[in-house]
C-alpha cells in the first residue's frame, strides 16, 4: 500500500503536464545561427531536354513552352504528333491542347481537323528518329586533322 501513493503521484503529475501547454524542446535550433529561418531551397530550372530543343526548333515553337509540356507528362512522339497537328491544321496549340486534356485521342483531333492521322503517326516517328540520329551524330568526336593525315599516309 506504501507505493499506491506514489504512483498516485506520477500519474496525476503526467496527466497534468499533459494538459499543461508546455512544449518541451521548443527554441531548440539546429543551425549554426540562432533563430534562423530555414534556407529554402531555390528551384533549379533545369535545361530543356536535347530532343525538346531540337523539337520546338524544328516547328519554330517556344522551347520553355514545350519543355513545361514535356515535364507534365507529354511524350515525345505525342509532342511531335501534337505540333504536327497545330502545323497541318493551321490551329493553335492551346486548342489543340485543350482538346487532348478532355482525354480525346490525337486519331480524334486529327479527324476533327479532316488530317490523316496515319500520315501524322509516321511522319512523328521519322521526324523522332531524325532528331535522335542527329543528337547521336554530336555526340561522336570528330577527329583531329593529324589524326586523319596519319591515317591517309
Amino acid at each position: 500500500m506504501k507505493i499506491f501513493p506514489a504512483i498516485l503521484v506520477v500519474i496525476i503529475f503526467s496527466y497534468s503536464i499533459s494538459f499543461s501547454q508546455v512544449d518541451f524542446g521548443v527554441g531548440f535550433d539546429f543551425s549554426p545561427y540562432p533563430y534562423s529561418e530555414p534556407q529554402k531551397k531555390k528551384e533549379e530550372k533545369k535545361p530543356p531536354d536535347y530532343l525538346i530543343e531540337q523539337i520546338s526548333k524544328k516547328f519554330e515553337q517556344d522551347t520553355e513552352k514545350i519543355n513545361n509540356l514535356f515535364r507534365r507528362g507529354y511524350g515525345y512522339l505525342e509532342l511531335i504528333k501534337i505540333l504536327l497537328i497545330v502545323k497541318k491544321s493551321g490551329k493553335d496549340i492551346e486548342q489543340i491542347l485543350k482538346l487532348r486534356e478532355k482525354d480525346k485521342k490525337l486519331s480524334e483531333i486529327a479527324k476533327k481537323f479532316d488530317l490523316d492521322y496515319e500520315d501524322i503517326y509516321n511522319s512523328a516517328y521519322k521526324i523522332k528518329s531524325e532528331i535522335a540520329e542527329n543528337k547521336d551524330s554530336n555526340l561522336v568526336e570528330p577527329q583531329s586533322d593529324s589524326s586523319q593525315e596519319s591515317v591517309q599516309e
